[in-house]
C-alpha cells in the first residue's frame, strides 16, 4: 500500500482492498474491491462507480499531488475570505490554513489552479479528454459519459468551494451523480457483454494511476 503523511494524516493513495461477496440472486461468489480514496468522493465497492470516482480525482490530484478533502476545504475558506474580505477565524487558524496551502503547493496560487482545472474539466478540454479516451479504449467505457460525469462532479465541487452549498450536500449531491452515471455506464457496457463481473477494474485502475 503507498501511503502519505501530510500534517500528521496518512492518507491513502488509492489502495484496494478486495473482498468476496455473494450475488444475492445467484448465491455465486463475487470480487468486490473496495478502493480507499482521499476522501474528495466517497468509497465505492461497485467497480463502474468506483472507477468513475476515482478518475475525477486523479484529475484533482493532476494539480497538486498531495491534494485532498482537507486541502480542499482550505481552499474554499481562502476563496471565502478572498472574495468577502471577511477574515471571522482568529489569527492561528487562518495562519495554519494558509501554512497548509503553501505546503502543497510552493510556487503557484493553489485556488487559483484549483478554480482552472475545475472550468477545464466543465469545458472538456484537450488534456482531459485524452483521459477519457484512453480509459474507453481500454474498457469500453463511453469517452461522453466519463465527460459529463467528470463535468457535473466539477459544477458541484465551484458550488462548494465557493460556499454555495455545505460539505454534507456537496457529498449527498457527488453520490446521485456517481449512482446516475453508473447506470448509464452499466447500460452502455451492456452493448459489449460487459458487466461489473468482468469489467477490467484493475486495467483501469492501473492506467489512472499513471495518469498523474
Amino acid at each position: 500500500m503507498q501511503t502519505d503523511t501530510i500534517d500528521g494524516d496518512t492518507i491513502n493513495r488509492f489502495a484496494d482492498e478486495d473482498s468476496i461477496e455473494k450475488d444475492p440472486l445467484t448465491d455465486e461468489p463475487i470480487l468486490t474491491t473496495v478502493c480507499h480514496m482521499r476522501g474528495i468522493v466517497d468509497n465505492f465497492s461497485d467497480p463502474i462507480s468506483s472507477i468513475l470516482a476515482k478518475l475525477y480525482e486523479v484529475l484533482l490530484i493532476r494539480i497538486n499531488i498531495n491534494i485532498d478533502i482537507k486541502l480542499l476545504m482550505n481552499v474554499r475558506k481562502e476563496l471565502y475570505n478572498k472574495r468577502n474580505k471577511v477574515f471571522d477565524d482568529d489569527f492561528f487558524m487562518v495562519f495554519e490554513r494558509e501554512e497548509n496551502l503553501n505546503e502543497a503547493s510552493k510556487d503557484e496560487d493553489i485556488y487559483e489552479r484549483v478554480e482552472r482545472m475545475l472550468f477545464d474539466i466543465q469545458n472538456e478540454t484537450p488534456d482531459n479528454l485524452i483521459i477519457y479516451d484512453d480509459l474507453a479504449k481500454m474498457t469500453n467505457m463511453d469517452v461522453k459519459i466519463l465527460a459529463n460525469c467528470c463535468r457535473d462532479l466539477a459544477e458541484i465541487e465551484v458550488e462548494y468551494l465557493f460556499s454555495e452549498i455545505g460539505y454534507p450536500e456537496r457529498m449527498e449531491k457527488f453520490a446521485n451523480i456517481i449512482a446516475t452515471y453508473t447506470d448509464k455506464m452499466k447500460e452502455h457496457l451492456l452493448t459489449y457483454g460487459i458487466t461489473k463481473q468482468n469489467f477490467d477494474y484493475k486495467l483501469a485502475c492501473r492506467y489512472l494511476k499513471c495518469v498523474y
